[in-house]
């Protein structure tokens, strides 16, 4: 009877495990392109979804490059989806934690990137908006060059 116990108690937490992860991955990211881009192991490119980052020549371009770096690179990710996998691009859509830290937040929240929110991704797009928000009122790299959010542009 024990190991009848034992064993059901194994498949519980098992399927618990299973289910909580539905949906993620986990990746090691080998490259950073930019702000919010970058790329794994498989080769794979990744684009965060959720926020915008400069673009080359553009102000805030490198440091936002370095702090995603500092974020993610050589590190083992957890890659969550939403609603759409790839963009236009073929790059896959994902949101990124590493350690405990929701990087897409994180970069909104330090100032480094700005909300691009496009439907129908819209998961954590209460949680981001708070983050832009703050990243807006700490005055961070973006904000010290533009006053408005993607959207306004």
């Amino acid at each position: 009877m024990r190991k009848v116990l034992a064993l059901i108690a194994a498949l519980v937490l098992l399927s618990l495990v299973v289910f909580q992860n539905q949906g993620r991955e986990t990746e090691l990211v080998v490259k950073v392109i930019d702000g919010d881009t970058v790329i794994l192991a498989s080769g794979e490119r990744v684009r965060l979804i959720g926020i915008n980052a400069p673009e080359r020549g553009e102000p805030c371009y490198e440091e936002a490059k370095k702090a995603l770096e500092n974020l993610v690179l050589f590190k083992n990710v957890t890659l969550e989806r939403d609603a759409e996998n790839r963009d236009r691009y073929g790059r896959l859509l994902r949101y990124i934690f590493v350690n405990g830290t929701f990087v897409n937040s994180k970069m909104l929240e330090d100032g480094f990137a700005v909300l691009y929110y496009v439907e129908p991704n819209s998961k954590y797009l209460r949680e981001l908006g708070l983050a832009e928000k703050t990243g807006r009122e700490r005055g961070g790299c973006v904000w010290t060059y533009s006053n408005t959010t993607a959207a306004e542009r």
